[in-house]
């Protein structure tokens, strides 16, 4: 039997012993590696690989993208491929599961709040482009130009917006005195009002 053949085989058998987790095969793509999926997207694989250690599987995790851990922070047990399945699953469930489950949510948790600051992000630059006119370049810039409307007079006013969570860079040249002391003074209203807030 090769050794595709072989992991196949351990891999059909312990899918049994493992509930809730299903196993994915894929030859094709991954021929030394079965794939078991659980809940919420969690995976883990099993390796046989007679080069680097023989008669042994090794088990490891699959991460939520980007969000890949050091390898020294990588859950990763090896057990050996002679052993009855039932003892492979059992060691897999104490040994490599407990560890990889916790964190998997963990990383799983920060692409979350990363995707929800994101959206947040992408709601504001889609608010700020609607009242300037304009669009959300590729990058993620407002690019801010009244060469296309109707400028101020002869003057020429461009810039650009960035949005980063709380924070908005507003980068503008060529703006009025009157625009530029309107805007000093919202800030300086907007600043006492925060002050204010954070006193009562």
């Amino acid at each position: 039997m090769d050794e595709k053949d072989e992991l196949y085989r351990i891999a059909q058998e312990l899918e049994a012993f493992l509930p809730g987790w299903s196993l994915s095969w894929d030859p094709g793509e991954r021929p030394r590696f079965a794939l078991f999926e659980g809940p919420d997207g969690a995976g883990f694989y099993v390796e046989l690989d007679r080069r680097t250690n023989p008669a042994r599987l090794a088990v490891h995790g699959r991460y939520p993208a980007p969000y890949c851990p050091d390898p020294a922070r990588r859950p990763r047990i090896t057990v050996g491929s002679a052993r009855p399945v039932e003892a492979i699953a059992a060691n897999v469930q104490r040994r490599f599961l407990p560890a990889y489950l916790a964190l998997y949510a963990q990383l799983r948790e920060r692409r979350q709040r990363a995707e929800e600051l994101e959206r947040r992000d992408a709601a504001i630059r889609a608010d700020l482009a609607a009242i300037l006119g304009e669009r959300v370049g590729d990058d993620g810039v407002i690019r801010y130009s009244n060469s296309g409307g109707k400028p101020v007079g002869s003057r020429y006013i461009y810039g650009r917006i960035d949005v980063s969570g709380e924070e908005v860079r507003l980068d503008l040249s060529g703006v009025p005195v009157e625009t530029a002391r309107a805007v000093c003074r919202l800030l300086v209203e907007t600043s006492a009002r925060a002050s204010g807030e954070r006193l009562d």
